[in-house]
C-alpha cells in the first residue's frame, strides 16, 4: 500500500501594526490657529492685529435723568508672544432724546492688558473654550445739555478695572462669550452744572471722591471670511459714588449719591491683519 503524503505549507508570519490616534487639531482662518492638543491641554497661538469698528444704540440714566444716544466705537487689539495682548477702545456718542436733556455728547476710552488661556470645550458643538483675564484703565464722560437752561452738566468717571471673560469657539468659527469687570472709580463733576441738572439751589461736591463700577458684556461673532468677523454685543455698566455731594434745596440739605447706568446694543465688524 502506497503511502499518501501531505505537504503542509507554513502560513506567513502575521504582522501587527499599531496606529496611534492623531491629536485633534483645530484651526481658525485668518491669523489665528490652535496648535495640536496633547493630553487635553490645547495651546492657542495668536499673532497680528485686530481692528474693530461698530455702531450702537444706547440708553443711559445719569442721576435721575434718562436719555438715549447713538454712538460709534473703534477698538484695536495687538497680539503679543505667549498669547498676551494689549487692547484699546474709544467710543463717541450724541444724545438724541431725554425728558429734561436737550442733547449732549458721550465719550468713553479704555486700555487693557491681558492673556488668552485655552482648553478643549466640554460641549460637543464647540471646539474650544478660552478664558481672558484682563487689567485695564477706563475713562467715561457725559456732557449733557438741559432744556430751557443755558447750561450743561458734565460728569467724569475713571479708574483701574479688573476683568475676566470667557468664550466658546466652534470649528465653523462661531463665537459666543461673556465678559465681567469690576472698577475702582473716581468721580468728578461741576457743581453749578449739577445744581441745574438736579434742579436744586446749590450742590457742594466733596473732595477725593471714590466709588465703584461693575459691568458685563454678552456677545456673539461669526467669522464670515478669512479676515472679517461680524459681532453683536449687548453690554451694561453701573457706577456709584456714595455721599458724593451735599445738596441744598428749599426742603433743607441732604446727601447726594452719584449714580450712572448704561445699556447698549452694538453691531460691528472686525478685521484681522
Amino acid at each position: 500500500m502506497s503511502a499518501v503524503s501531505f505537504a503542509v505549507t507554513a502560513a506567513p508570519p502575521l504582522k501587527m501594526h499599531i496606529y496611534e490616534q492623531k491629536p485633534k487639531v483645530a484651526s481658525q482662518q485668518g491669523h489665528r490657529a490652535l496648535a495640536a492638543v496633547h493630553h487635553d491641554e490645547p495651546l492657542v497661538t495668536y499673532n497680528g492685529v485686530d481692528f474693530y469698528i461698530g455702531a450702537a444704540v444706547r440708553r443711559d440714566k445719569l442721576f435721575d435723568q434718562k436719555f438715549h444716544s447713538n454712538q460709534l466705537a473703534a477698538e484695536l487689539t495687538v497680539h503679543l508672544p505667549n498669547t498676551w495682548f494689549i487692547a484699546s477702545r474709544a467710543s463717541y456718542g450724541e444724545i438724541n432724546s431725554g425728558r429734561v436733556i436737550d442733547g449732549g455728547d458721550l465719550f468713553d476710552a479704555s486700555i487693557s492688558f491681558g492673556k488668552v488661556l485655552a482648553r478643549q470645550s466640554p460641549f460637543s458643538a464647540f471646539d474650544r473654550v478660552e478664558w481672558r483675564p484682563q487689567l485695564g484703565y477706563s475713562y467715561h464722560e457725559q456732557d449733557v445739555d438741559l432744556y430751557q437752561k443755558s447750561a450743561s452738566a458734565r460728569t467724569k468717571w475713571h479708574g483701574p478695572w479688573l476683568g475676566y471673560g470667557g468664550r466658546l469657539i466652534s470649528e465653523a468659527d462661531f463665537i459666543i462669550g461673556m465678559d465681567l469687570f469690576y472698577q475702582y472709580a473716581f468721580f468728578d463733576g461741576d457743581e453749578r452744572a449739577l445744581s441745574n441738572a438736579l434742579d436744586v439751589d446749590s450742590v457742594e461736591i466733596r473732595d477725593n471722591l471714590k466709588g465703584h463700577g461693575v459691568g458685563s458684556s454678552i456677545y456673539a461673532g461669526w467669522q464670515v471670511s478669512s479676515n472679517f468677523t461680524l459681532k453683536l454685543d449687548l453690554n451694561y455698566r453701573y457706577f456709584k459714588v456714595n455721599n458724593a455731594a451735599t445738596v441744598e434745596n428749599v426742603g433743607g440739605e441732604f446727601d447726594f449719591d452719584a449714580k450712572w447706568k448704561s445699556y447698549a446694543a452694538e453691531l460691528g465688524l472686525e478685521y484681522q491683519f
